[in-house]
């Protein structure tokens, strides 16, 4: 293992720096790259932070009322759990799945362009510089139901709804980046990612431009779990409950409002999409292909 750079070693002894780098390991990478950005610390160095595993004084806080820290070597991290038939929350500790599980996927033939690592797709569309990839899942026992997820009250763009996604890494390919956030944001695991949804969605951040894809994505299981830090709640919603830009559960009104449009779009296309395709025959290549 490399040593550790000064800045590293600096996080990592400072109660600050505790906490950076403890949300370095949590948090999805576009937040990672775009707080490290201003103190000048490479992507080397992000991942020699990710693979230490946590160091002795970065203990793990009571799963009441709190987070574990995780890095990148450790075997669980705080989640936040939500049972499907209350509103109440509970704190569980969520395992990682077993190696290579996440890279047990099939995908359709017609996902070849997405089978390349993102810094290749990156190095041949010059005019973007970041890669974002997002998850459509609907639910296995109810097709006429799709996840979406409530971000953080204290993260970015708080207490607005999406569906599972984030920044891909370089080193990986962009469907493999879709299924790795899905289960970072949900805790559910891809099967197989069926079909893209709707265009690329773009946006310039700082003169940054960022490009999103959207798939839709078959799981196993249903139980979410979501990750504290990053979201909050969750529901599996109808398309006229997405039209409405509400739902009822329990006999609460909770009124839906998105990060931005194109999430409601990118929805509804979906179960377009869906409806189309419901009795095509698709063939599929193997996970390990296109990872």
């Amino acid at each position: 293992m490399e040593e550790l750079p000064e800045t590293a070693r600096y996080l990592l002894k400072d109660p600050e720096g505790q906490k950076i780098a403890s949300r370095i390991a949590k948090e999805s990478r576009d937040w990672a790259r775009r707080i490290l950005r201003p103190i000048d610390l490479s992507a080397a160095l992000l991942r020699i932070l990710l693979d230490q595993g946590s160091p002795p004084h970065l203990e793990a806080e009571s799963p009441t009322g709190s987070r574990a820290r995780m890095f990148g070597t450790d075997q669980t991290f705080t989640k936040l759990s939500h049972s499907t038939s209350t509103t109440s929350k509970r704190i569980t500790m969520a395992p990682k799945p077993p190696p290579g599980a996440l890279l047990s996927f099939t995908a359709s033939p017609t996902l070849f362009p997405f089978n390349v690592q993102v810094k290749d797709y990156l190095n041949s569309h010059p005019s973007k510089h970041h890669i974002v990839a997002a998850t459509l899942v609907f639910s296995p026992s109810n097709s006429t139901h799709v996840l979406i997820v409530q971000r953080s009250a204290t993260d970015y763009v708080p207490n607005l709804w999406e569906i599972p996604g984030g920044s891909c890494d370089p080193d990986e390919s962009i469907l493999a980046g879709a299924v790795r956030e899905l289960w970072e944001e949900s805790g559910l695991i891809a099967t197989e990612v069926l079909r893209q949804v709707g265009e690329s969605y773009e946006w310039v951040e700082e003169g940054t431009v960022w490009c999103k894809f959207s798939f839709e994505v078959e799981i196993e299981g249903v139980e979410v779990i979501l990750d504290e830090e990053e979201h909050q709640a969750f529901h599996w919603v109808t398309e006229e409950e997405c039209r409405k830009g509400e739902v009822v559960r329990d006999g609460k009104r909770i009124e839906i409002k998105w990060t931005n449009e194109s999430q409601v779009a990118v929805i509804l296309e979906g179960f377009r999409l869906r409806a189309a395709a419901q009795f095509a025959p698709q063939a599929c290549l193997r996970g390990a292909d296109v990872a």
